[in-house]
């Protein structure tokens, strides 16, 4: 399998201050930031608890704490993965490499294609 190209930058997610230090740490990697997501599925509307869905909801940003998916290059190993889903569909920005991407749960613009097309 072809390696997976990376982004090495910076991202701001401005949003409410979260206490990452709730819980005791179960090891080094466990306050690390694991994952992180976008969700573009407007078609759902409300969280309905179940994280794997809640997480693909239209206008949401998910983290995850802890471990990250090696299959998908992440390289951060822990006994703990925390999913933590925002609403940022009234309020909220989404910033990378110092530029605004996305605003109260939308795109400013279309993202640039990076890979080939599907089509």
């Amino acid at each position: 399998m072809a390696a997976r190209p990376t982004w090495k930058g910076y991202l701001k997610i401005s949003l409410v201050n979260i206490p990452v230090r709730v819980f005791p740490a179960t090891d080094a990697g466990a306050t690390r930031l694991g994952e992180i997501g976008i969700g573009t599925n407007f078609g759902i509307d409300r969280a309905i608890g179940a994280i794997l869905f809640d997480e693909k909801i239209g206008g949401t940003v998910h983290l995850a704490l802890g471990s990250s998916f090696k299959h998908l290059g992440g390289r951060n190993e822990s006994g703990l993965h925390w999913d933590l889903v925002c609403d940022l569909r009234e309020s909220g920005e989404v910033y990378a490499d110092g530029e605004l991407i996305w605003r109260d749960g939308t795109f400013v613009r279309e993202p640039e294609s990076t890979g080939p097309s599907n089509a």
